[in-house]
């Protein structure tokens, strides 16, 4: 059920998105998208399918570069620096990643995909979603579901052993 309902939305948003519709998007449906995409690439470079995950990183890139630019920023974002921010990622994360890709480098894969992980939190604190909490761990869902410590709802989950 779970992998139906995110075909579903991946289906939903590649039709809205191949439409070039991009003045009515909103953050949040493409970073339900980026999400998507960002745990792809880290499934894909674990089981060593590195033209799956170059390409989904490919499709990625262009969300960051021709999307994400035109769409409504979230109301919590006033004051954040969002454009420097995607720009930070496209001249850091995105290279290093791409580059570890093209190497087949299963172990700067991993150090490559966990630093965009957090650039990518960084963003979602930044803008008041640090409940958004984003797994730096290849090959595990975006937003691992673990129980988070007692506090307020920002918490970071609990590490598992």
């Amino acid at each position: 059920m779970k992998l139906s309902m995110i075909a579903i939305v991946a289906l939903a948003l590649t039709g809205c998105h191949a439409s070039g519709e991009q003045a009515g998007w909103r953050y949040g449906a493409l970073m339900a998208e980026a999400g998507q995409r960002f745990e792809l690439i880290g499934r894909a470079g674990a089981a060593q399918r590195f033209e799956l995950a170059e390409f989904e990183l490919d499709e990625l890139k262009e969300l960051f570069e021709q999307d994400f630019p035109h769409a409504e920023p979230p109301r919590e974002s006033d004051g954040v620096p969002l454009q420097s921010m995607l720009e930070a990622m496209l001249a850091g994360d995105f290279p290093k990643l791409k580059s570890s890709l093209a190497a087949r480098d299963r172990e700067a894969f991993d150090k490559a995909y966990g630093a965009m992980a957090s650039s990518c939190y960084g963003c979602h604190v930044a803008t008041g979603h640090g409940y958004l909490v984003v797994s730096a761990v290849p090959g595990t869902q975006v937003f691992g579901l673990a129980p988070a410590e007692a506090g307020p709802s920002t918490a970071r989950p609990v590490p598992r052993n």
